[in-house]
This record gives C-alpha cells, structure tokens and sequence, in this order.
C-alpha cells in the first residue's frame, strides 16, 4: 500500500507541477492554471522527449525539470514582450467572468473530489488494489514501453520500435504518455502494472477537473459546474470503457485533457494574448505526442466553437482570427509531421474492426448508454434527456461542444457499421474503434447530464415557489443537495459498482497471463544473464516478463500473425516459423546463437480468441537441446543447450 502511495504522489507532482510552473509563467491563475497544468506537462515532454537522446544522452528526471524551466522561461519572455507592445501588466486577464463566491469554489472542488474517489476506488477494486496484471493486448505493448525508456533513456517517438517493430526505420509512435510513466517509475521502482492501474485512477479526477473548467471559462453557472464534475465520474463509456478495453491508457490519457486545452483554447479567443497563443500551441503538441488521434479530436471541437462563435456574432473578427490561426500555424510546425509520421504508419492503415450490427443498432447502444453492456445507464439517459428539454439554455454557451459529440457519434455509427476504404479512411486516425468514439461521445454527454441535473434542481424550485418562505438561496443549495443525493441512490452509489465490474472484466487470472505463469517468470531474473533473450511465443503473456522481471524477450510485443522479416528482421522470423527445429536447423541454431537466446519460456493461455501457438515452439518437449528447468500447470521453462550434436534434418 504504501507503494501504491508513493505512486499517486508521484505522479501528481510529476502531472501538475511542471505544467503548473508553465502556466504560472504565461500568466493562467485559478482553475484554469490548475486544469491546464497536466496538458502543459505533456507540452513540456513533447519539447524534450524527442530531442533529449541527442543532446543529453538519454532522458531523465533532471532534463524533465530542466525542459520545464526552459520552456516556463520562454512563455515568460513572451508575456515580457508583450507588455513592451501591449502595454499595462503582465497578468494575463479573466476574459468576462462573472466572479463566483468562495462556497461556489469550494462546493465545485468537493464535485470533482468525489469523482477523483470514485475513480480510484473502481480502479482499486476492480484490481486487487492495483495488483492485478490487465489481460488485453495492448497492456504488454505500453508497459514494456515504459520498461524500455525507463531503462535505455530513449524518449523518442522512433525508438519504439526496438520493443515493436525492430527493422522498420519509419516506425512511430506517440510515447508522450510513456515517458512520463517511466519518469514516475524511475522516481519510484517497482512494478510497471501496479503504476499504469494507479495511473488509471487518475483520469476521472483529472477529467472532472478539466470540463468543470470548461465550464467555468464559458460562463456556465456554478450549479452546471457542480453537476458536470459529479456526472464525469459515472459515465461506463468514459474513463472506465478505457481502462478495460486495449486498454487505450495513453488514449484515456489525452481523452481527459480535451475539455482542459479547450478551456485554454477558449480563454485564449477570448482573451487574445500572445503567450496564450504560444500556450495553446504547446498544449497542442503535448496532446499530439500522447496520441495522435487526440490532436485531431480537439481540432473538431476548436473549430466547433469558432463556427458557432462567428455566426453568432454574424462576423470573424480579425484579431481572433489572428489569434487562431497564429497559434495553429505555431502548433503545425510540430504536430503535422507527427500526424504524417502517425498515418504512414501501416499497422494503423491495416487495421479494421469487423462489422458489428445496423446503424439504427449502433445509435441505440450510443444513446442509451449500452455500449457494449446488456443493460443502459438508465438514470444518466434520463438526466440527458431532462438537458435536452432546455437545450437552447446550454446551447448558448456549450452548443458547439455538444456539435462536436454529434460529431463523433457519426464516427461511433461508421466504425460500427460501414465499413470499406472511404469509411476507413474518416476513422483511421482513431483506429477505427468505436470504443474510442464513445468515450470521445460522452465528453458531450457529460455535459448535458450535468444540465439535465440542473434542470431537475430548476424543477423543483419552480415547484416550491408557492412557499415563498422557502424561496431562498439556501434552498437552492439544499435542492441541488436532494437531486444529487438522489441520483447517487438511484445509480447504486454513482454506478460504482457497474464500472467496477467493467474494469474488473480485463483482469482475471488469465487468460493471457495467470498467476502460475507470474509465478514461473519470475525465476527467470535468477536464472537469465544479463545481455541474454529468452525465445518465446509473444501471443501467450510471456511479453510481460520485460516489463515485471527485467528480463528481455525475443518477442516483446504480441502478434496475431506471423511477422514479417521486414518487421522484425530475418532471425526473428525464422525463430517464429521454425525454432523447434533447433536440433537439425544450422540456421536456427546460429540465430540463436546471434542473439544470445539461453532459455525459452512457454506459458498456456492466450491474448485472444482463436489464437494458437506460433508454429516454431510446437512441439517442444521433443527437442534434445532443450532441457526442461521449471515447470507448473500453466508454463515451463527451458534452458538452451546447443553442445547437443546437430543432426540431420530439413532447413527452412
């Protein structure tokens, strides 16, 4: 537990401080500095990662605080300059605000504290306290890649591809996210699992935070606040959805701090400083390095509210105009070659989910919360729809993010039901996954859960105006204090229970990885050589003993066909394909041999349905130069002994 602990201090000092020192320094105060502050960090990283190797060596803590400084002493400078053009002060400005009372604050800081608990609690409960090890396919590819740039310092995008595709030059892949889970993990070692669970937890708080923000910045009522930060905890769709399916961490990642750079994003239209340009263009290429789809996400919601913000005022005005475009152009430089970079990469071009139903099936399942449960989160359906009997209320300020979750629930309906190369070609960016759409939906269906919450409140004060007695302010307060108690008991405790058992879904005892196969790879740290590979089958868990035991696999990552040559180099390929031959194979045995493979490790499930064991480890207890050394129900060790004499037999 106190591990557990150490983490979440950890990475709440490694989230916030650095974006709150840069925030600081381009003049944000108040909730926006704090909600902007995680995607600021991740600007910060998206400044150093890619360029740490080359001028430090590696990366390491002390380059983050370094980058971070630099980067707060950049915008600094441009609020300098600024005031020698501008004149006046160097605050930045709250826009039209209207001030809010203490209690207001403090009642909205006690909303999004409870979701940041509930968040954690699922979490923790659906994993053992953290402890379980996730079974679905992408948790081997992230937690091996916060091993490798934890170990080797190589915080480029690039340099995954030792852990995932070793001979393709042009691989890329966003790794923001990871280099800041390996900067916690070199602050606090242990267990890589336990850091990316506890890391998991976070995301409702810090989603909470960010749309309360949102809120704030456009003139929403406190009371829209309060609810807005209650409903983000409850939603299946998002955080939840996201930490059982992939699971999409790094995606969740950037999901969570959409509502927080479009409160920047709308402070800087608003307020039209040239430091908050600077600022927006950061935050933009920190998104951008946690995934890549992200940045487009926000594009769709920026444009959104510029769209609905130029027509309303029946103009562009130009220095808006100026201000958004500059700040685009800035964020281009960057962001663009990591979009093409993202889009040659063919693993994602490739990759298509199957059909899964009609469009009228996939609107259903959207719209009543039932994606893909067999029940519908009811009691939020019903808040959405008592939002919608006021739309036009919400509309003037939120219209436009409510237009960008239409948006994406088209996206949710293509993923699910057309398929062929034009459909793919609008869903690629995102993988095709209505997963990720859904969760990209429910940031719009958050906030009108929330207006339907205060909508429910507004009823009953209308009721209540034939007491005039009790038409007070603090009447108001303890109805919004009734309609939120009776949402919590009608939802079972904020439907904590359902996303408990949403999460708990990818954590079982198998099959992918058991606690016998956790137990027989970590005798393989006593026994492996540093410097030493162990041959595996990467669709069985064993991917999994580099980021828990420290000890390098042949295949770090799992695959559901046989590699390429062009992938993962000829050795590889032909250790997949033919290993078993290793007592009549010359080529195997001097693959082995060049890669320095002294013991093979076979566990028994697998990450996905229908998939077998790779056709070079058939058969295995039938090849003399392997000598069985540890064995339970669900895996086996062998060591490699090539002094037994090569017989004759057939090459590949």
């Amino acid at each position: 537990m106190s591990y557990v602990v150490d983490l979440y201090a950890v990475l709440l000092v490694l989230l916030f401080v650095p974006g709150l020192l840069v925030g600081a320094a381009a003049g944000l105060r108040g909730w926006l500095l704090a909600a902007c502050a995680p995607v600021l960090t991740y600007g910060v990283i998206a400044m150093g990662g890619p360029i740490a190797p080359a001028i430090f060596g590696r990366w390491s803590v002390g380059v983050f605080a370094l980058t971070t400084v630099v980067v707060a002493l950049v915008l600094f400078g441009v609020r300098l300059v600024a005031r020698r053009w501008q004149g006046g002060t160097l605050r930045v400005g709250d826009g039209d605000l209207t001030p809010w009372q203490r209690w207001q604050h403090l009642t909205t800081a006690g909303a999004i504290v409870v979701t940041a608990a509930i968040g954690i609690v699922v979490v923790a409960r659906a994993t053992a306290n953290f402890t379980d090890v996730h079974q679905f396919w992408d948790a081997q590819f992230h937690s091996n890649a916060v091993r490798f740039i934890a170990e080797t310092g190589q915080s480029q995008p690039s340099a995954l591809r030792a852990i995932d595709d070793p001979t393709m030059q042009s691989f890329y892949y966003p790794n923001a996210f990871h280099v800041l889970m390996a900067s916690a993990h070199l602050l606090v070692s242990g267990s890589i699992s336990t850091l990316l669970n506890v890391q998991a937890g976070l995301q409702a708080g810090i989603f909470a935070l960010g749309v309360v923000t949102l809120v704030r910045t456009v003139g929403g009522r406190p009371m829209l606040a309060v609810s807005v930060g209650v409903a983000a905890g409850m939603f299946s769709a998002f955080p939840f959805d996201m930490a059982f399916f992939g699971p999409l961490w790094p995606f969740a990642t950037g999901v969570s701090m959409v509502p927080a750079f479009m409160a920047l994003f709308v402070h800087m239209v608003k307020v039209r400083h040239p430091v908050l340009v600077v600022a927006v263009a950061l935050g933009m290429c920190g998104m951008a390095l946690v995934h890549s789809s992200i940045a487009v996400t926000v594009v769709i919601f920026a444009v959104c509210f510029v769209v609905q913000r130029w027509v309303t005022a029946r103009r562009i005005p130009i220095p808006e105009l100026v201000v958004v475009a500059t700040s685009g152009v800035l964020a281009a430089f960057y962001v663009l070659p990591q979009l093409l970079s993202a889009a040659g990469n063919t693993s994602v071009s490739a990759f298509q989910y199957p059909y899964y139903g009609p469009p009228a099936d996939a609107l259903g399942e959207l719209l009543f919360l039932s994606h893909p449960q067999s029940s519908p989160q009811v009691w939020l359906v019903l808040a959405m729809v008592l939002g919608l009997v006021r739309l036009r209320q919400l509309g003037r300020n939120l219209g436009w993010w409510l237009a960008g979750g239409v948006i994406f629930s088209g996206l949710f309906v293509i993923s699910t039901s057309f398929k062929g190369p034009f459909y793919q070609s609008l869903t690629d960016i995102w993988w095709d996954d209505r997963w990720r759409f859904a969760a990209l939906v429910a940031l719009s269906m958050v906030v009108l859960a929330g207006h339907g919450i205060v909508v429910a409140r507004d009823l009953l004060l209308k009721l209540m105006r034939t007491l005039p007695e009790l038409a007070t302010p603090r009447t108001r307060v303890a109805m919004a204090g009734v309609v939120l108690l009776l949402l919590a008991g009608l939802t079972k405790g904020m439907y904590v229970g359902r996303n408990t058992l949403v999460v708990a879904g990818a954590y079982t005892n198998g099959p992918t990885v058991s606690k016998l196969e956790l137990e027989a790879m970590s005798e393989l740290p006593s026994i492996v050589h540093p410097g030493a590979l162990v041959m595996n089958d990467s669709a069985d868990g064993s991917p999994w003993m580099f980021s828990l035991d420290g000890v390098v696999p042949v295949f770090p990552v799992p695959w559901n066909a046989t590699p390429s040559a062009a992938e993962v180099g000829a050795d590889r390929h032909n250790l997949y394909l033919h290993f078993n031959q290793l007592d009549t194979n010359p080529n195997i045995r001097a693959a082995v041999e060049r890669l320095k493979i002294t013991y093979v490790y076979v566990g028994t499930g697998f990450v996905a349905p229908g998939i077998t064991r790779q056709p070079g480890l058939v058969g295995l207890n039938h090849v003399k130069s392997l000598i069985l050394v540890y064995s339970n129900d669900d895996a086996q060790i062998y060591r490699i002994d090539l002094g037994v004499h090569l017989t004759a037999g057939s090459t590949p």
